[in-house]
C-alpha cells in the first residue's frame, strides 16, 4: 500500500484544487457583467483578467483592481485574517479590492465574516456609517479596511450546482436565449478552457475574449427571425411547427409595421436634406471623398451612405411594439459582439415609450431590427456630417482614407482627437 501523503499521491488533488481557479474566474466574470461587483458597464467592457500574476486571479477595470485568492479548504477566523493580511501586503497594485474566494465547504466563521462585511459595506454610505466602520475595525482586529475586502463562496466546478449558478447568471446577463443543458455546457466549457489555458501560461486577456463563447451564441439568436428550431422532430423526420411559424409570422408583421413607421418619420425629417443634396450636390464621404448619395440619397432603409466605398454614418437597433411603434434599443451600437450582447441584455423587459407595454425577453428576441438611419430622425442635421469632415481637417473634396479613419478615429475616441 503506497504512501498517500507523498507528493505523487497528492498530485491529482493539487491539480484539482488549482483547476477550481478556472471555475471561480468564470463565475466572477459573470457576476461582474451582471453588476454584482459594482463595476460600470463601460469599465467592464474594457476590463482584463490575469492568472497567477499578482495572486490567483486579478481583475483590472480602468483604475480599479480586484485581487482574488482562491481557497479550497475550510478556514477559521484566524486563517481568514491571516489570508487578508497576506493580500494586503501585496505591493504590486495600488489600493486593490481584496476578494477571498472559498470553494466548497463553508465554515461558520467564513459565513459570519461574509455577512458581516456585506452589512458594513451596505451601511457605510448612510448617516453614521463612518462610526460603524470604525467600530467594526475595533471588533475585528487583524483585518484590513472592511470597505476594501469581501468573502465570496463558490460551488466546486464540474458540479450541477456550479452549472446551475452559471446559467442563472447568464439568464440575467442575456435573457434572450434558451439555455438548454447542452447550450449551457458548451458555453461554460468554452470559458473554462480559455481560463485554463491562460492560467497555465500565467497570462492576461481582455474579459470580452472570455465572453466569446456566450456572445457568439447570444447575438445571432437575437436576430434569428427564421429560427432553425421552427421544426418538430418525429420518428421519421422533421415537420414544420405550424403554431410556431404562425407566431413568427405575426411577429414579422409587427416588425414590418414598425419599420414602416420608423422610415416614415425618417423620410419626413430628412426631406430637406435630400432636396438640398439634389440641387446643390451631396455632402462628401469622410473616408474616400465620394458622394453620400447611395440608396436614393438615403431614402431607402439602408440609409445615407457613400456610393463609392459604402461608408454609412448611422446605425440604429429598434424593437417593434404590439402597436407597431418603433422603440429605440441602441443608437450607434458597438459592432463587437460582447458589447452588443451586454447592451441588448439591458433592454430586456424594456417598456414601449408610447403605450408602456413591456417587452418580455422571449418577445424582444423576435422584435429587434436594424435600420441604418439616425435616431431620433428629427434630430438629424447634415451639419453634423459637415462638422465631422471639418474636425479631421477636410474643407474641400477628398477624404482622409479608410486606414487613417480606422487608426486615428476609432469608436469611443473623443471628437476631433
Amino acid at each position: 500500500m503506497g504512501d498517500h501523503l507523498s507528493k505523487a499521491s497528492r498530485g491529482g488533488f493539487i491539480a484539482s484544487r488549482i483547476d477550481q481557479q478556472d471555475g471561480v474566474a468564470v463565475l466572477l466574470m459573470l457576476m461582474a457583467a451582471c453588476g454584482h461587483l459594482g463595476l460600470p458597464r463601460e469599465e467592464f467592457e474594457t476590463a482584463s483578467i490575469s492568472f497567477e500574476v499578482y495572486d490567483d486571479i486579478s481583475l483590472h477595470c480602468g483604475e480599479r483592481s480586484h485581487v482574488v485568492s482562491v481557497k479550497t479548504s475550510p478556514m477559521d477566523k484566524a486563517a481568514l485574517a491571516g489570508e487578508f493580511s497576506r493580500l494586503k501586503s501585496l505591493e504590486s497594485l495600488e489600493s486593490p479590492r481584496l476578494i477571498l474566494a472559498i470553494v466548497g465547504a463553508q465554515t461558520k466563521d467564513s459565513v459570519s465574516l461574509r455577512r458581516s462585511l456585506e452589512e458594513i459595506q451596505s451601511v457605510s454610505a448612510a448617516p453614521g456609517g463612518v462610526s460603524a466602520v470604525e467600530e467594526w475595525a475595533q471588533l475585528n482586529p487583524g483585518f484590513p479596511d472592511p470597505l476594501t475586502c469581501s468573502v465570496m463562496h463558490f460551488p466546486e466546478r464540474d458540479t450541477q450546482e456550479f452549472l446551475a449558478q452559471a446559467v442563472r447568471l447568464m439568464r440575467r446577463l442575456v435573457p434572450l436565449m434558451q439555455y438548454t443543458d447542452t447550450v449551457a455546457e458548451v458555453i461554460v466549457d468554452g470559458m473554462l478552457d480559455a481560463c485554463g489555458r491562460l492560467r497555465r501560461k500565467r497570462g492576461t486577456i481582455e474579459v470580452r475574449e472570455l465572453f466569446r463563447p456566450l456572445s457568439e451564441l447570444a447575438v445571432p439568436a437575437v436576430f434569428a427571425f427564421g429560427s432553425v428550431d421552427g421544426y418538430v422532430k418525429t420518428r421519421y423526420g422533421y415537420l414544420r411547427d405550424s403554431e410556431r411559424r404562425g407566431r413568427e409570422r405575426e411577429e414579422a408583421l409587427r416588425v414590418v409595421a414598425a419599420r414602416k413607421k420608423a422610415m416614415g418619420r425618417y423620410r419626413r425629417a430628412t426631406r430637406g436634406f435630400r432636396l438640398r443634396a439634389m440641387v446643390f450636390g451631396p455632402i462628401r464621404c469622410i473616408s474616400c471623398g465620394g458622394p453620400l448619395m447611395a440608396n436614393m440619397y438615403g431614402y431607402s432603409g439602408r440609409g445615407i451612405a457613400c456610393s463609392h466605398c459604402g461608408f454609412n454614418p448611422y446605425c440604429t437597433i429598434l424593437a417593434a411594439c404590439n402597436n407597431g411603434h418603433p422603440n429605440l434599443v441602441v443608437a450607434q451600437p458597438e459592432i463587437d459582439q460582447v458589447s452588443l450582447m451586454l447592451r441588448l441584455a439591458e433592454c430586456a423587459n424594456m417598456k414601449c415609450d408610447q403605450c408602456g407595454a413591456t417587452f418580455a425577453p422571449e418577445i424582444l428576441m423576435m422584435r429587434v431590427f436594424q435600420l441604418n438611419i439616425p435616431w431620433p430622425p428629427e434630430s438629424f442635421s447634415e451639419r453634423s456630417l459637415i462638422a465631422a469632415r471639418e474636425e479631421v481637417g477636410l474643407h474641400g473634396a477628398g477624404g482622409i482614407g479608410p486606414e487613417r479613419l480606422i487608426s486615428e478615429f476609432p469608436a469611443g475616441s473623443d471628437s476631433g482627437s
